[in-house]
């Protein structure tokens, strides 16, 4: 599970601004915002730095996490 929709929401963008960042179909990115397909590590990489965020931002807290 990843986090890019809530982390484009706060940054005020949208994820046509991702498409165009990293050349991919509309389709890819709505796949990724609604969680139905996952980037690759390469890709959640690239979306981090154009987002200026750390990747671990666009990550879910697991519930192991939130126990520590």
């Amino acid at each position: 599970m990843n986090r890019i929709a809530e982390v484009l929401e706060e940054k005020d963008m949208k994820n046509n601004d991702l498409v165009i960042h990293l050349e991919v179909k509309k389709e890819t990115v709505s796949r990724w915002v609604n969680n139905k397909q996952q980037p690759t590590l390469n890709t959640l990489n690239e979306i981090a730095k154009f987002l200026n965020v750390d990747i671990r931002e666009l990550l879910h807290q697991s519930e192991w996490m939130k126990a520590k």
